[in-house]
């Protein structure tokens, strides 16, 4: 309303000052032609520009440039139509620049004044009001991002101070908030601010970088932090839902051990990066479990044609549904309740829903379960995948990924030599059908351990923590390779995209993150006890109960003769195992799945060594 009404103002108020004349004489009947044309031009200018969906009091840059943009088709529409009308219409062209400058000082000034209202009773309001007081750590636009969404009402805090990367900011402020030193400085902030009786409750870290500052020095922050008992927190990056409540809109989270991981985490593929799905048909196995989840709602948000999620735990895939459903970004989703180890059924599910494209995530992932048990690891790991992709290829699916692992390289484990047979299918499938029109494309993708998916280290770790210890590591020298959920299904969908739209002639291959150096277990316990407040080996015990069968000290990511490429300039490599041809593989297959039916368990660990190079079962294995 008040801009409407500003049109005509500022069109008077132009008149007004080219002609010195408040009743403007001869050019009344222009002033009214003017004031029309230049109200039905903001109306367009607005529904284009979106002028009436920003809300005052959060103002920004964007808005700014939104209503120069607007101020400026006004102008120039007024300036056309004097030209078109000719002398029917004798508008002098220096009204027309007054008006700019006064249309835009109506447009911002008003909303200028406004938001700084809005700010001082915000701030006339916290006075009265007990908020509690916290320490910001970070600087630039992320640490102001934060004073300001504080100041607008959308996080109730009450800031005593800043920490900055960075010496030149100490002595100044952000919004009046006094930036009062380097965040390696914390302690000494801290005491100061309890000798003038000022006890923050609470740090929040603000931007990348000022993680990566508690991940420093072995955590001395965390040490500090935890010194004087007080948490921290984060600005979550995921904003929650539009349409929350105000005083929610601003996501606080406790820092997690995924912070921590001792490398930056990979950049990840937005939406616009994964045009390739949108308005297609999406099939994943195992879409209930960690990853298989994360890829669904990432597949979701695309908006494809239809989306199945496919698994055989009724309880995973119902809260897969639930999850999943509410983030379609258009389409059909649909579930189905299935075990990839039923040939005949897997057959008919994808004939029936003719997907374009397959991810295979359904899985036997636990060392010591797939020990125990060798056949039943044959059956999902290995014919489980040979069903789904021969029954890709027989619906004409357009893409297949499997999804691997990091222990599949050297395996010294039955599960990481039931995924480097599936690698070695797909493989052989994919070289099969290499140049010819319309063949399935394969590719696999090895992860390393994932933090937060069910059966890591992170879960039972809390666990342990929760109940007051000891925190189990198997050895002191045990190391992994970390990767994050989120960059684990971008390493996926970055394998798909390039993999489908590789050259027909040339090998899909094997895509593996780049996850730098990897981390001591024992120094992942040691981290995440201190997250919780308390102190390794002494509020918590840290035992060494022994490595379990099939575990390595070291995992590896690639064979020593595999040709690697570096995809791009992202953080992924390529590489080109070797591998059976599928004339050969198959037979070989089809003896080791008749041997796990016939439960001739010596048979199944012989086929399973002759198939993968440099394997020998332990003796406990081949006596099952």
């Amino acid at each position: 309303m008040f801009d409407t009404v500003s049109v005509s103002l500022a069109v008077y108020l132009a008149f007004w000052l080219r002609l010195l004349d408040p009743m403007l004489g001869r050019y009344g009947g222009t002033f009214q032609a003017t004031v029309v044309f230049a109200t039905i031009l903001y109306f367009v200018a607005a529904h284009f520009l979106k002028l009436g969906r920003g809300l005052w009091r959060h103002l920004s840059s964007r808005d700014v440039n939104r209503l120069i943009v607007a101020a400026s088709a006004i102008s120039l529409g007024l300036i056309v139509l004097s030209f078109v009308l000719g002398r029917a219409y004798p508008l002098p062209r220096s009204i027309v620049v007054i008006y700019w400058f006064i249309q835009l000082a109506f447009f911002v000034g008003m909303r200028f004044a406004y938001r700084h209202y809005a700010l001082w009773r915000s701030g006339h309001r916290r006075s009265t009001v007990e908020l509690p007081p916290v320490l910001i750590l970070g600087d630039g636009m992320a640490a102001e991002s934060f004073v300001r969404q504080i100041f607008d009402g959308q996080a109730a805090f009450h800031p005593v101070g800043i920490l900055s990367r960075s010496a030149r900011n100490s002595g100044h402020s952000i919004f009046d908030v006094p930036v009062l030193g380097q965040i390696d400085a914390l302690d000494d902030v801290l005491q100061g601010l309890r000798r003038v009786g000022v006890h923050p409750t609470r740090l929040i870290v603000t931007g990348e970088r000022a993680v990566e500052r508690l991940r420093a020095r072995d955590g001395e922050l965390l040490k500090v932090a935890r010194a004087h008992r007080i948490p921290i927190a984060r600005v979550a990056d995921r904003p929650l839902a539009l349409g929350a409540p105000e005083s929610d809109r601003v996501s606080i989270v406790p820092v997690q051990v995924e912070d921590l991981l001792f490398r930056d985490v990979s950049g990840l593929l937005g939406p616009d990066d994964l045009e390739l799905l949108r308005g297609r048909r999406v099939l994943v196995t195992g879409g209930g479990g960690s990853i298989g989840s994360e890829l669904c709602r990432q597949i979701a948000a695309v908006g494809p044609a239809r989306l199945t999620i496919l698994d055989m735990s009724e309880l995973n895939l119902y809260a897969a549904e639930m999850d999943v459903r509410a983030r379609m970004a258009g389409g059909e989703l649909h579930t189905v309740y299935a075990d990839v180890r039923d040939r005949a059924r897997i057959h008919r599910i994808i004939a029936q829903e003719h997907p374009d494209f397959v991810f295979h995530a359904a899985a036997m992932k636990h060392v010591p379960i797939v020990e125990a048990d060798p056949g039943e690891g044959v059956r999902t790991n290995v014919a489980g995948t040979r069903n789904v992709a021969d029954a890709s290829v027989a619906s004409g699916v357009r893409g297949f990924v499997l999804i691997s692992t990091d222990k599949a390289v050297n395996p010294t484990n039955f599960m990481g030599c039931t995924k480097r047979v599936a690698e070695m299918y797909c493989q052989a499938l994919d070289d099969a059908g290499r140049g010819r029109q319309g063949a399935t494309r394969f590719v696999a993708v090895r992860f390393g351990n994932v933090l937060g998916s069910s059966g890591s280290v992170v879960p039972l770790f809390k666990k342990q923590i929760e109940a007051g210890g000891p925190v189990t590591v198997t050895h002191p020298d045990m190391t992994r390779f970390f990767m994050t959920i989120p960059e684990a299904v971008s390493l996926v969908l970055e394998a798909f995209r390039y993999g489908y739209r590789a050259d027909p002639a040339a090998r899909a291959s094997l895509f593996v993150l780049d996850m730098g150096k990897p981390v001591k277990i024992i120094e992942l316990a040691r981290q995440m006890i201190r997250l919780a407040g308390l102190e390794p080996d002494v509020d918590i015990p840290i035992v060494i109960s022994g490595p379990r069968p099939g575990e390595k000290l070291e995992e590896e990511l690639f064979y020593d003769g595999e040709a690697l490429t570096r995809l791009n300039d992202r953080d992924i490599f390529i590489a080109e195992p070797e591998t059976l041809r599928l004339s050969d593989l198959r037979p070989r297959l089809d003896r080791l799945e008749a041997d796990v039916l016939a439960g001739n368990a010596e048979a199944v660990v012989d086929g399973i060594c002759t198939l993968v190079s440099g394997y020998h079962a332990p003796e406990i294995l081949s006596a099952e």
